[in-house]
């Protein structure tokens, strides 16, 4: 108990400093996506995973298998803004979408939910994660400051599908919460 107390204090102690130091560490990056050209809305979510990582050559995926470890990331959904959906629907490509119209198989981000190339990086450590999630709920004011929703998703969801889900529920929120999306077997 008492040791739990100590890691805590300590954990608060670094993210103060990081925070009052003029230039922050080095946190790898989700590369940047726009949704200027497509419309759509870029949510950002973090997330916990002990998946195994898939080979997938346009970014970090995970597949079904368990990887013994625990990884925290962060990762980029786009979510479209113009598309006549329902509240809880999650559009993604059809068939008819993939074959008759050649819509690319991660989606498009004016119609479905996708994770764009890059979307999703991995934090090195818990102490960057934590930083990372503070610095977040600082720099983007809210009436929610500080609040945040975690998704546990269900029985035989594909990682990709708990972003998905887990977006959809931050964007149906609307702005001001930060949301983490677990992903474990």
């Amino acid at each position: 108990m008492k040791a739990a107390k100590r890691e805590r204090r300590r954990l608060a102690e670094l993210v103060q400093r990081r925070l009052q130091e003029q230039s922050p560490p080095p946190t790898p990056q989700c590369q940047p996506y726009s949704c200027e050209a497509a419309n759509c809305t870029p949510v950002r979510i973090y997330f916990g995973t002990d998946r195994a990582s898939q080979a997938n050559p346009d970014r970090i995926s995970f597949g079904p298998e368990r990887g013994g470890r625990l990884r925290l990331g962060h990762a980029v959904v786009t979510v479209p803004r113009a598309v006549a959906r329902k509240r809880s629907e999650i559009t993604r490509p059809s068939w008819f979408d993939l074959r008759a119209l050649s819509t690319p198989p991660e989606g498009d981000p004016n119609r479905h939910f996708t994770i764009p190339k890059g979307g999703i990086m991995l934090f090195s450590d818990v102490d960057d994660f934590i930083f990372a999630v503070q610095r977040q709920q600082a720099e983007e004011p809210s009436a929610f400051k500080d609040h945040a929703f975690v998704f546990v998703h269900g029985f035989w969801t594909s990682f990709d599908d708990a972003l998905y889900r887990t977006a959809r529920i931050a964007y149906d929120l609307g702005d001001g919460t930060t949301p983490f999306g677990t992903a474990f077997l």
